[in-house]
């Protein structure tokens, strides 16, 4: 025989059937192994999904928590001011109100009619310093007037706007306050308290 028809094999290979004759019937794996590695897969895969939503809701939760009470300070520092503006004015609408009153009553009085006073007047009811404090008094008025004025109805609307957001993202915050306890159940992770957040 020629060298070139036989092939030899050494003693390890002599056993071994040859690969590429029957390769498909080797390589191919148990069905029982395969479902249940690709099915532990496919629950790992979602599993890991199921968390990272859950950490993107919780990432949303806050940041809506951190705006709901910057928009709650900002709209408590606006209603104070305002408040605080409106008393102002009209405790001083009410000065000047009765100073006026004070002033009509004596000019309507006729010199004989006034009671007659001891001639030390304290410097706080001369009539001099009712002018005095009537004209402060208007002045503080238009000052209020003109910081009212400045607060335009824009800014209340602006107030309103922040309100009806703040409610808005209250609703918001409740859903995701809910969907996230149903996550927490789900998979049996504690709920986060917002106060250890």
């Amino acid at each position: 025989m020629l060298k070139q028809y036989v092939t030899t094999r050494d003693s390890q290979m002599q056993t071994d059937p040859p690969k590429t004759l029957f390769s498909g019937i080797y390589n191919r794996k148990k069905p029982a192994e395969t479902t249940s590695s690709t099915q532990a897969m496919d629950s790992i895969d979602k599993s890991n999904k199921l968390l990272s939503m859950h950490n993107n809701l919780m990432k949303r939760y806050e940041k809506e928590l951190k705006t709901n009470m910057q928009h709650v300070e900002a709209i408590s520092t606006l209603n104070i001011t305002v408040s605080q503006l409106e008393n102002k004015l009209k405790e001083s609408e009410d000065k000047v109100k009765g100073l006026e009153r004070e002033k009509t009553k004596r000019s309507r009085q006729s010199p004989y009619d006034r009671p007659h006073r001891r001639r030390s007047r304290s410097p706080n009811t001369s009539p001099v310093h009712q002018q005095q404090q009537i004209l402060k008094l208007k002045k503080d008025k238009e000052k209020l007037k003109k910081e009212l004025a400045g607060l335009d109805k824009g800014f209340f609307e602006e107030i309103e706007d922040l309100k009806y957001t703040l409610q808005q993202s209250a609703k918001l915050n409740k859903q995701y306050e809910k969907s996230l306890r149903k996550l927490c159940k789900q998979f049996g992770v504690p709920y986060p308290h917002p106060e250890t957040v």
